[in-house]
């Protein structure tokens, strides 16, 4: 018994860790991994919103 395919799953990276995913998935060809790609830049896009909201809600 497996996870299946299509299951969304959550990890906790660090920044850095991130960049190396991001990093050894540029090597590969780009039409196998753009989706992958796109899926991270836009969950560290909506995650950094969220924590600068966050930020500027606590400064008020």
């Amino acid at each position: 018994m497996g996870i299946k395919k299509d299951t969304d799953l959550v990890l906790n990276l660090t920044a850095e860790e991130v960049n190396l995913v991001l990093d050894g998935l540029a090597n590969l060809p780009y039409k196998n991994v753009y989706h992958v790609i796109d899926k991270i830049r836009s969950q560290v896009i909506s995650e950094t919103h969220l924590k600068n909201q966050e930020t500027s809600r606590k400064v008020k």
